[in-house]
């Protein structure tokens, strides 16, 4: 998973959009923290 992630990020700065963005936010958190998700109460 980490070798995805990594290059996840390269791929995103050359065809920049709003969703690959947050997508590659939401995995590096999901995938790399203990928080949890946003909508966990």
């Amino acid at each position: 998973m980490p070798a995805l992630l990594a290059e996840a990020q390269p791929l995103n700065r050359q065809h920049p959009t709003f969703y690959g963005a947050a997508w590659v936010a939401l995995g590096r958190l999901m995938l790399t923290t203990d928080r949890p998700a946003p909508c966990v109460g």
